[in-house]
Parts: C-alpha cells; structure tokens; sequence
C-alpha cells in the first residue's frame, strides 16, 4: 500500500492457523490433568457442558496472558480451578506460531523478496496480541516491524476502507473493480 494505491503481490496462509487452535492447546492440555480428570469424574452428567465452559475459560486466560504472567481458569462454580502462566502457555503454541512464521515466509519467497525488504507487518487478529507472536516475528525479521498503531482487532475494517477509496478512484461497475490497472471480480478475488 503506497499513495493510496493498493497493489496484492501474493497471497499465503491456512485455514488453521489462527487463536481458535491457542485455545484448543491450552484446553487439551489441562483436559490431560488428574485434577481435571477427577473434576469431570466428579460431575458425569455434566462433562460436555463442563468441556464448553472450560473452552470459554482458556479464550479468557488466553486474553489475559497477552498482558498478565499468569491466569486462572476456574469452572463449575469452583470445583476446578487451575492456574497457568504465560511461559508454559507459550510453549504449548510455539508449534502454531512457527506454521504461522513458516507461512509468513512462504509469502515472501513466492515474490523473490527477502525479509529484509520488508517494511511493516501489521498483525491481524486479537491473538496477535500473544507476546510469542510479536516476538517470534520480531526475532524473523531481526528488528520490530510490527505496525503498532493499527488496532489488531480493527485493521481488516480499515483496509476495506482502503479497498472501498480506491473503488471510488477507479472505473468500476457493480460485479468489478479496478486497482493498480488490475481487475478484481467482486464476487471471486475480494470475497464479495
């Protein structure tokens, strides 16, 4: 992105690769625990609504480990509690960052560039917020790149509106768009 044009050299990425799988990995591996185990031995009518509520539980302590060293998940008005730091949560994603990392220069590769041309990452997505990932890309690119003025949360909207201004600079009908000289199918390359 430059002068308000917007020019897509390649695309890269998985469909599991995102938060949903941190969340996972810290549910498996607290359902691997005895005091777990015993929880839900404790309560087997009510093992998969427990389940639910842990899920919640770990997206909670996930949140709360993007700015705190330690957080406790507590379920069933506590019968199970459970504290897990920062440091073994990093360590249970590690393998989930460096596919994200791997994927990242996949990217790069396909366009014959080298990380060291690379300008600003902007992170997208609230588990972006995840220490580990800040730093395992901070330590790829060997300097922080990350562009820290743009809201995670927020940048997909803002780089539709990046999208909707070059639509308004470009010839355009309803099914197509014209970026950089480039047709784009509304309803195929943009995702409608």
């Amino acid at each position: 992105y430059s002068n308000s044009s917007i020019q897509c050299l390649t695309t890269s990425g998985s469909d599991s690769i995102g938060g949903v799988l941190f969340d996972e990995k810290l549910r498996e591996y607290i359902q691997t625990q005895d005091s777990w185990k015993e929880f839900q031995n404790t309560h087997p009518s009510r093992r998969e609504l427990y389940n639910e509520a842990l899920l919640r539980q770990c997206i909670d302590a996930k949140v709360q480990l993007s700015s705190a060293v330690k957080a406790t998940i507590v379920v069933g008005d506590n019968g199970f509690f459970f504290e897990i730091y920062r440091a073994k949560f990093e360590n249970l994603i590690a393998d989930v960052v460096n596919n994200a990392i791997d994927i990242m220069n996949e990217a790069i590769l396909k366009v014959n560039l080298n990380r060291h041309e690379i300008n600003q990452v902007i992170l997208v997505g609230g588990s972006t917020q995840v220490p580990l990932v800040q730093k395992m890309i901070k330590e790829y690119f060997g300097r922080d790149i990350v562009m820290h003025t743009l809201d995670p949360w927020c940048c997909v909207a803002q780089g539709a509106c990046m999208i909707s201004h070059a639509w308004e600079q470009s010839d355009f009908n309803e099914s197509e768009i014209k970026i950089n000289g480039k047709r784009f199918a509304l309803d195929k390359d943009l995702d409608g």
